[in-house]
């Protein structure tokens, strides 16, 4: 899971319950975070992303 690899680019969401990508998260972790949505059964249209968000993480 290389979206996972740098704590900047994803955020909980705990009134979603879902992991959301930042507006800083790369391509690569773009692809790799759709990956584990259709991996893992979960909607992929839209991406969650999170622009609001750039580096705060709420856990």
């Amino acid at each position: 899971m290389y979206w996972k690899t740098d704590r900047s680019w994803y955020v909980v969401n705990h009134d979603a319950d879902r992991f959301e990508l930042t507006k800083l998260a790369p391509p690569r972790a773009i692809d790799s975070f759709r990956l584990y949505l259709e991996e893992n059964n979960l909607p992929t249209d839209p991406l969650p992303i999170n622009y609001h968000r750039e580096t705060e993480n709420v856990e």
